[in-house]
């Protein structure tokens, strides 16, 4: 019965023996069906490897930090890269446990493999990346509140003749920064109130054109307002 709910297991699972006094480890001495798959390999293949030979750019710091917390524990919890048969690489997610195994010490290790999540993280990085690019260097200034008016984001070319580095009020409310402009206090106030509104408003002499966009979540409630400012 267990072998069939080890076997069954959509993670990889592997076995292999540790030396305890200087941390080497054997080849794998045990694993699922799904342990091989991954990495693409077949049983017999995989019964001839080591943990070591499948895992990319760990250095000596990391494996020492790791054997340490796994000691200390009888678990440690990690992200890697390992490498597939073919080539190409597999991000996984571990959790190594010290086990008995025929009654010598060995390390038991859980494998998720998170390429895809990896890969869409990757993606949203290279688009915030983009838009932020776009925002920061058009001729105007973007920026973005909570629901408490304050800022989480101000970027913009224009900031500079405000006197402003792009993100320098980020943390700082609204209605502390503009506390003597009683335009923007009350512009930002119906917005929070979730209504959009664009308004002249006069800040050092330079007059801009500010449009104030409440963000609702699936409840009508404001969480967050997106404002852009056109000189």
């Amino acid at each position: 019965k267990y072998r069939e709910l080890f076997n069954l297991n959509k993670y990889g699972i592997s076995i292999f023996y540790i030396n305890p006094l200087n941390g080497d480890v054997s080849k794998f001495v045990e694993f699922n069906e799904a342990a091989p798959k991954m990495l693409g390999y077949s049983n017999e293949e995989m019964y001839n490897l080591s943990p070591d030979q499948i895992e990319l750019n760990v250095d000596f710091e990391q494996m020492k930090e790791r054997k340490s917390e796994l000691i200390a524990h009888g678990f440690v919890d990690f992200e890697t890269i390992l490498k597939h048969k073919s080539g190409r690489t597999v991000y996984a997610e571990f959790r190594s446990q010290l086990v008995q195994y025929n009654d010598k010490p060995a390390i038991m290790n859980i494998v998720r493999d998170i390429s895809k999540r990896k890969q869409i993280e990757k993606a949203l990085n290279e688009k915030d990346a983009l838009y932020r690019t776009v925002v920061s260097n058009a001729p105007l200034v973007t920026f973005v509140t909570d629901n408490k008016g304050i800022f989480t984001l101000s970027e913009g070319s224009v900031l500079e003749k405000l006197g402003l580095r792009p993100g320098q009020v980020v943390g700082l409310s609204v209605f502390d920064v503009y506390r003597d402009s009683p335009k923007i206090i009350e512009a930002m106030g119906i917005a929070l109130e979730g209504n959009s509104n664009r308004t002249e408003i006069e800040v050092q002499g330079l007059v801009f054109d500010v449009i104030f966009s409440p963000i609702l979540d699936a409840a009508g409630k404001v969480i967050q307002v997106i404002g852009v400012s056109n000189e």
